[in-house]
C-alpha cells in the first residue's frame, strides 16, 4: 500500500486534555468548556462555524453535508449549516450520538429512557414521533445505518466480559439484535459501505487501535455477516470517525497523530488499499477531543468537528 504521509506535527495541545501527554497546553480548556461546530473543507482550511458555543457533546453531518445534528443537553437539535439556523428535533432528557440515513431522512440515536437504554430513530424533518428500534442493544455506541436503512450497526460491551466491545446489527423493522463480530480484541466504531460489501470498523487487534475493513455479506448463513479476511489499513493508530465517502472508494478515519487520513481503496475483482492520504493535520488551536464525534459528508469534502475555540482564535463567521 503507498503511503503519502505529511511530516508528523506535534500535536500536543490535541492530545494533553486526554492523558496521553501528562503535559497539559495552558491554549486547551477543559472538557467541558464551550465547544461550537466548526466547518473545513478537505483541506483543512476553516471555512465555517455553525451556532454558538455551548456544551460539549456529540455531532452528525448530513449526507449532502448541509445540516448539522448536535446532541447537547440531552436532547437533539439540527442546525442549517448556510444560516445558523437551528430546530430542535427531540426533547430529550438523554439523547446522543444521533446518525442521519443514507437518505438524509431518518436519524438514529441512542437514549436512556424508562431506566434502559435503548436506540431509537426519528425523521429528520421532525415528522411523526421518536420510535425505539431497540431497547435490548446491550450498551449501544457510535451508531450507524446499512445503506438501505434496514440496519443498524454499532457497538457495545460483551456483558460477561469475555470479548471487550463487539460489533452488532439491528434490523430496524423488528429490532432483532445479529452479532456483527466478536473477538477477544476490542471492535469499535463500525460503519458499512455504501455499496453494501464491506464494513469498516477500528480494532486493538495488535495492541493499539487501528483501522481495518472487512467483507460484509448479509446474505451469509454462518454466525455472522462479517465474512473473510480483515485488511489493516492503518500503521499510526486510529482514534475516531470512520466513515465512508458515497462511493465506497474511500475511507476516512483520524489518526493517533492528528491527522484525518483517507484511504483509496478498489474492489475490482478482489480489495486493494491503493493509497493512503493524509488531508490536514487536526489545528493544534482549535483542539478536538479524541473521542469527540466528528464527521464527513459523503462526497468526503465537508468535515464537521464540535471545537474548543481558544479566546484569540480570530475566526470570523
Amino acid at each position: 500500500m503507498k503511503h503519502m504521509l505529511a511530516a508528523p506535527v506535534l500535536l500536543a495541545a490535541f492530545l494533553a486534555p486526554y492523558g496521553v501527554t501528562g503535559q497539559p497546553d495552558p491554549r486547551v480548556q477543559t472538557v467541558n468548556a464551550p465547544r461550537q461546530i466548526v466547518m473545513l473543507d478537505r483541506q483543512g482550511k476553516i471555512v465555517r462555524r455553525v451556532g454558538e458555543p455551548g456544551k460539549p457533546g456529540s455531532l452528525a453531518l448530513s449526507p449532502d453535508g448541509t445540516q448539522v445534528a448536535l446532541a447537547r443537553d440531552g436532547a437533539i437539535e439540527v442546525f442549517t449549516v448556510a444560516t445558523g439556523a437551528m430546530r430542535k428535533l427531540t426533547q430529550g432528557p438523554d439523547d446522543d450520538q444521533p446518525a442521519w440515513s443514507a437518505d438524509g431522512k431518518r436519524l438514529a440515536f441512542v437514549s436512556k429512557r424508562n431506566g434502559a437504554t435503548g436506540i431509537y430513530q426519528v425523521a429528520s424533518d421532525g415528522r411523526g414521533k421518536e420510535t425505539l428500534v431497540s431497547a435490548a442493544a446491550g450498551d449501544p455506541v457510535a451508531p450507524g445505518w446499512s445503506p438501505d436503512g434496514q440496519l443498524l450497526s454499532y457497538h457495545a460491551k460483551d456483558p460477561e466480559g469475555q470479548t471487550g466491545n463487539d460489533l452488532w446489527l439491528l434490523r430496524v423493522s423488528d429490532g432483532t439484535r445479529v452479532p456483527l463480530l466478536r473477538t477477544p480484541a476490542n471492535e469499535l466504531g463500525v460503519r458499512i459501505s455504501p455499496d453494501g460489501r464491506f464494513i469498516a470498523y477500528r480494532s486493538n487487534a495488535t495492541g493499539r487501535p487501528e483501522l481495518y475493513v472487512r467483507p460484509f455479506d448479509r446474505s451469509a448463513t454462518g454466525p455472522s455477516p462479517a465474512t473473510g479476511p480483515s485488511w489493516k489499513l492503518s500503521d499510526q493508530g486510529s482514534v475516531s470517525m470512520v466513515r465512508w465517502r458515497a462511493d465506497s472508494r474511500e475511507v476516512y478515519h483520524l489518526t493517533a497523530t492528528g491527522a484525518i487520513t483517507a484511504v483509496t481503496i478498489s474492489a475490482a475483482p478482489d480489495f486493494k488499499a491503493e493509497a493512503t492520504t493524509v488531508l490536514f493535520q487536526v489545528p493544534p488551536e482549535f483542539p478536538v477531543m479524541a473521542g469527540q464525534f466528528s464527521d464527513v459528508s459523503a462526497n468526503g469534502k465537508v468535515f464537521a468537528f464540535l471545537m474548543t475555540l481558544p479566546p484569540d482564535a480570530g475566526l470570523k463567521p
